[in-house]
């Protein structure tokens, strides 16, 4: 892997795959990095202090480091190096939910590459946006920012980072319920990692986690036996390559062991997955997956618990939300199963036990998303639908116009109003 004397962590963003890789080997750049214009004791200081932070699990403390770097790199016309550590601190938000500070980050990180005709790290920044519109349940905007990412870079980017884009790719189409196309876009990123005459650890551990999302993805299709191929494979090269097993790995484990009636083994990989330090696997989700997995065993106090964590936790990260009405709407959606699981845990335990502050609880839990919901339905006085820039309404029109005056298939129609689109919810 080509270094230079100072050790960065340039390139977090380029190891972020889907829903679950974090925690690369990672931790130097792909290629030589200019520090000549920092000092570089300094440069050295800050890039060891932010690679640390980030690997310990500290990522607000990682992304105020990583923003520092970049903004020095800014001030002093080094694009790449503003660029890539942009990006980073984009990393270190999106690991912790917080959906607004990463888009920031990553829209200073794509507008410093695009205008310095940096492909390398724009082809970084593409992809950690197609992963955060994937987080924020826009597969559409994933697939089309990867697509982008693809066409634009197919002939520079190396083959760790192609894998990366088509990850992307393929997590958007599944997310979409299109697992064929999927599952041969995940076979090509893991072709195109491991045909290489030579693989080094950081291209291993990238085929590693896409194995766990393409089980990940046959498990939300209930095809267990692929499932267990798939996620069997991934655990074989992280063991094999002394990689730290990532959450998302266990938890797909925890799933499919639940599902295969080995409840002893669920519970010990769910416990296993949620000691693990915070990563771009929600815990929320984890918290939701081992709700489920305890409600259909029975174990209903078990079960409440673990919805009443992932409440707490969606709650923090609906307060972060980008302020985008799709956004919010998809967000909203993605709530229901925790509401359904803590609804039906808390009256089936409360029948059991006669206990009415837990009926009370669920109908409180009920009527407070039902609230909360329709205030962000509702502007209010000083709402952030008030301080939208004029042209917003402009493009709002023309979205809207093409939209109803579009005519074809409706990936024809996508091809037309996605630009719109996404131009729409950037402002937003």
């Amino acid at each position: 892997m080509p270094s230079n004397s100072v050790t960065v962590i340039a390139i977090i963003g380029s190891s972020l795959i889907a829903l679950l890789l974090t925690g690369s080997s990672r931790t130097a750049a792909d290629s030589p990095i200019d520090f000549l214009r920092f000092e570089e004791s300094e440069a050295k200081v800050l890039s060891s202090e932010a690679a640390q932070l980030y690997r310990n699990g500290h990522y607000a403390e990682a992304r105020r480091a990583f923003r520092t770097i970049a903004l020095r790199a800014q001030g002093q016309s080094i694009p790449r190096r503003a660029a890539l550590d942009w990006n980073n601190a984009g990393v270190c938000s999106l690991v912790i939910s917080q959906f607004r500070a990463a888009q920031d980050d990553f829209a200073k990180a794509r507008k410093i590459a695009e205008s310095a005709h940096e492909t390398y790290s724009l082809s970084i920044t593409l992809n950690n946006l197609a992963s955060l519109y994937i987080h924020m349940g826009q597969p559409e905007l994933a697939m089309r920012v990867a697509n982008e990412a693809l066409a634009g870079t197919a002939n520079t980017a190396n083959p760790a980072t192609r894998a990366t884009l088509l990850v992307q790719l393929g997590g958007a189409l599944a997310e979409l319920h299109r697992l064929p196309e999927a599952e041969l876009v995940y076979r090509r990123a893991i072709a195109e990692l491991m045909d290489q005459k030579i693989v080094d650890r950081k291209d291993l551990y990238t085929a590693a986690v896409t194995w766990s999302q393409f089980g990940y993805e046959y498990l939300k299709a209930d095809r267990l036996s692929e499932a267990e191929w798939a996620l069997s494979e991934s655990l074989r090269l992280m063991r094999v390559h002394e990689f730290r097993v990532s959450a998302g790995l266990l938890s797909g484990l925890a799933q499919l062991k639940g599902r295969q009636g080995n409840r002893r083994a669920a519970e010990s990989l769910f416990s296993a997955a949620l000691l693990l330090p915070p990563n771009i696997t929600p815990r929320h989700q984890t918290y939701l997956d081992r709700g489920q997995f305890r409600l259909k065993a029975g174990n209903l106090t078990g079960a409440l618990a673990d919805f009443r964590r992932a409440r707490s936790l969606f709650a923090e990260m609906r307060a972060d939300i980008v302020p985008a009405d799709q956004d919010r709407v998809a967000l909203e959606s993605g709530l229901s199963d925790m509401y359904e699981g803590l609804v039906d845990a808390g009256n089936r335990l409360a029948r059991q036990t006669g206990d009415r502050t837990t009926l009370q609880e669920t109908f409180d839990a009920a009527e407070q998303d039902r609230l909360w919901s329709l205030r962000a339905l509702v502007p209010s006085p000083n709402d952030w639908r008030t301080k939208l820039p004029e042209h917003y309404w402009d493009v709002l029109a023309k979205y809207q116009a093409l939209g109803r005056a579009a005519s074809g298939t409706p990936s024809e129609v996508e091809k037309k109003t996605d630009p719109l689109r996404l131009q729409l919810q950037q402002i937003e």
